[in-house]
């Protein structure tokens, strides 16, 4: 006999993920407005490249919320708020490094440091062994060719995008 409630059971078990997600992307938000204007006051085009690759990593994130979300039961009109609300952190990041840095200049560097080695670590710890672990030969391909992909676009972006 089937079972036509099998998906509101699931919806069910999700529905506890829906804070965590928020607040986590919220400040993963936050983290990138943080990282963009501190790349942006050491050098305008360090920030444009900062902004357009954290826009590039938003996409897939931003769409894996919104199933996450989508399958906890969450309508799409909520999913579409909770999304900008939480992007909305992203500009408080922006205003808190910008409102620090007419203070006092000194902490861009370690900022952009921290940045760096949080951008370094996600590649280590997500990207790298996702190649590894890949037991399809296509997903090894598609994910080193996307990761490369990646470091094509910022070199290009630094040669060929004016001071």
């Amino acid at each position: 006999m089937l079972h036509f409630h099998h998906h509101e059971e699931h919806s069910h078990k999700f529905k506890n993920v829906i804070p965590f997600l928020v607040l986590s992307d919220s400040v993963h938000n936050f983290i990138d407005g943080v990282a963009i204007c501190a790349a942006y006051m050491a050098d305008a085009k360090l920030g444009l490249l900062v902004a357009i690759a954290t826009f590039a990593h938003e996409i897939p994130q931003e769409i894996g919320d919104f199933g996450v979300l989508l399958r906890a039961g969450l309508s799409k009109i909520k999913i579409l708020l909770v999304n900008f609300f939480s992007a909305c952190a992203t500009f408080l990041g922006v205003f808190l490094t910008f409102y620090l840095y007419s203070k006092t200049q000194t902490f861009i560097g370690p900022l952009l440091g921290l940045a760096t080695g949080m951008f370094i670590y996600i590649a280590s710890a997500d990207i790298l062994p996702e190649l590894v672990r890949a037991e399809k030969r296509d997903i090894r391909w598609h994910t080193a060719g996307f990761f490369t992909l990646g470091i094509l676009l910022i070199f290009f972006l630094t040669k060929f995008v004016p001071d």
